[in-house]
């Protein structure tokens, strides 16, 4: 939930609202059942416009009638939907929540406070609740699966269960996801269905078939803990300092890009000061990876996307034992792993002046196998799977409410 100064002291309005909605909101059941009203759709906290839920949001646009809300929380994102012609309404405003109100369907990929801050106490009168995750759920996982879960007491535990994701109706891309999703959902397990997740899929395939430059791409993923936070900037400013890193980067031509996620400004160092070092701000992900010759990462999700690309991957969880005290994997690194696996700065950048990380047949048989468990069909078209699933799904949901 956002922390700024405004969202805090805006609050307690927002809070009052809506818990008047929760009261209210049964009066719009007949509205959601009319079935013809707005789609909203929302993602990444309302802060971008790049994962699952934007893939989908753009196919619907394009190649449908479906008439769509998309939700912003950030007023510059709101500002250049809007001039591509978007319907875009901002987070908890009144006029945003009362199109939350009357839609038969809302669609979010992160978690519901994708559209609003407060949605999860007026969750249960709302129309068809669809999640997609962000990307692909193979790594990182949690909620039902948190490490500590057990130790919580009773009243604690359903405090945690109601803070959490809920929908109605989660879509993965393969068997194997549907499995990580359910462990990570034990208790709606049965609202998974095993087709029809991964829209951004689509753009990972365009971007499939662009030539690699001389880029080598760094993306490490965010910490919650502030001793995480200091030992991600550290590890950043030690890589991008290196002196044999630079040397080699001058002499092969290549360069580093740091791709900053959205959660971790806390975690930057100062800008790097070499010309071939650079960081990238978040947003449009996928078309870095286009161009990307080498990704290195940690736990991202990234890692099953760059999976796809068939390109050198160099894994580099240099706090893996401290990060799993709190997060859980679905699969774990060592067997994910189809490419070099560093654990520290000084091995990290010999993998990469030695040139290790260009041989890819050390892995290849570990790629193929991991390609046809994530990847049952690589043909394009996954959004239009994603909205045909939603579509079939909702006549069902409306039927049975």
């Amino acid at each position: 939930m956002e922390k700024s100064w405004k969202f805090l002291l805006w609050w307690p309005y927002f809070f009052l609202s809506a818990l008047c909605l929760r009261i209210f909101a049964p009066l719009f059941r007949s509205i959601q059942e009319q079935r013809n009203g707005p789609w909203v759709i929302g993602g990444h906290r309302g802060r971008l416009y790049d994962d699952n839920s934007a893939a989908l949001h753009t196919y619907i646009a394009e190649h449908t009638s479906v008439p769509l809300i998309w939700i912003a929380g950030d007023p510059k994102l709101e500002n250049k939907l809007r001039s591509k012609g978007f319907r875009v309404l901002r987070k908890n405003s009144l006029a945003a929540r009362m199109a939350v109100l009357r839609a038969p369907v809302l669609i979010y990929s992160h978690g519901e406070d994708d559209l609003d801050s407060f949605l999860k106490y007026f969750r249960k009168t709302l129309g068809m609740r669809v999640f997609l995750g962000h990307c692909h759920k193979h790594l990182k996982t949690s909620q039902m699966t948190k490490p500590d879960l057990d130790r919580l007491s009773p009243w604690q535990r359903r405090k945690y269960i109601f803070n959490i994701t809920r929908f109605d109706l989660a879509l993965a891309s393969s068997p194997l996801e549907k499995t990580h999703f359910e462990e990570a959902f034990a208790d709606l397990s049965g609202k998974v269905l095993p087709f029809g997740g991964a829209a951004h899929m689509d753009r990972v395939l365009e971007n499939m078939q662009r030539q690699p430059e001389k880029v080598i791409v760094w993306f490490p993923t965010y910490r919650n803990d502030p001793k995480g936070v200091e030992e991600l900037k550290g590890t950043i400013q030690e890589v991008i300092s290196d002196t044999r890193l630079i040397k080699y980067l001058e002499e092969q031509n290549f360069q580093l890009e740091v791709l900053c996620h959205i959660n971790s400004d806390s975690s930057r160092p100062d800008a790097p000061s070499h010309r071939l070092i650079r960081f990238r701000p978040p947003g449009d992900v996928i078309s870095i990876l286009g161009r990307t010759s080498c990704f290195i990462s940690d736990y991202s999700g990234l890692i099953i996307d760059w999976l796809a690309f068939g390109r050198p991957m160099i894994h580099f969880p240099f706090d893996e034992k401290e990060y799993l005290k709190t997060r859980k994997l679905c699969i774990s690194l060592q067997d994910l792993q189809f490419g070099p696996m560093v654990y520290s700065v000084t091995d990290l950048v010999s993998v990469l002046v030695q040139n290790t990380w260009r041989n890819e047949k050390e892995y290849a048989d570990k790629r193929k196998y991991w390609v046809q468990q994530i990847f049952p069909d690589l043909r394009p078209g996954y959004a239009k799977r994603c909205y045909h699933a939603i579509l079939n799904m909702r006549e069902k949901f409306h039927e049975k409410h």
